[in-house]
């Protein structure tokens, strides 16, 4: 779980959407944490989007669910069967196909990478949303930007090679980024004390 005091699972879950939105290049008007009978809060994505990609948005569906799981220490799986918006929009998104569990746990995979790598730009947004009540695209963007997130790509990388940069300089790479969140609770701050300060057991890590 994460430490950024006070943290909203409502603002959590809208923090999930955004992110994965602004990683995926989506354009973004805002999103609010105003309960309603329907709702505990909404997230909206600005003109522009009528060409992305479908898998792309039901990544974005797939993050709110997903994140709000990891603030609470739950395994991170989205459940297709929900009658909900997300998951019901998600299902037209992935269905498409002889072969339609392969989306899905595509869609998964993608979403819980871009949550495992971005997660300090998520509590950020969280935070402000938390505070707030409100959060707009280009708070969004400027969130995203100071806590070393960054846009996804579609080429396939390594996890060996490719790095994330600590708040003191050190570089480490993915999937010992990855490893230290999950061994944390997906707390960014208890992981970046780990990876600085490596125990014996984690030192030899790649």
């Amino acid at each position: 779980m994460s430490e950024e005091p006070g943290l909203d699972a409502a603002a959590v879950h809208e923090a999930g959407h955004l992110l994965s939105a602004w990683a995926c290049g989506l354009a973004i008007r805002g999103a609010h944490t105003v309960r309603t009978s329907q709702h505990r809060g909404m997230s909206y994505l600005d003109e522009g989007n009528e060409n992305a990609d479908p898998l792309q948005v039901a990544t974005m569906l797939v993050c709110g669910s997903m994140a709000e799981k990891m603030l609470r220490g739950l395994p991170e799986r989205f459940n297709w069967l929900q009658d909900d918006h997300d998951a019901v929009y998600a299902r037209t998104l992935t269905d498409d196909g002889p072969d339609r569990p392969g989306p899905r746990e595509l869609v998964e995979l993608r979403a819980r990478s871009l949550l495992f790598t971005r997660w300090r730009a998520l509590e950020a947004i969280a935070g402000e949303l938390t505070r707030k009540g409100y959060i707009v695209g280009d708070t969004v963007d400027q969130l995203c930007r100071a806590n070393g997130a960054r846009k996804a790509g579609h080429r396939s990388f390594d996890p060996d090679k490719h790095t994330v940069r600590l708040p003191g300089g050190k570089e480490v790479s993915m999937r010992r980024w990855a490893d230290a969140l999950a061994a944390t609770g997906f707390n960014a701050n208890r992981a970046e004390r780990l990876l600085a300060n490596p125990t014996p057991s984690h030192s030899s890590a790649k």
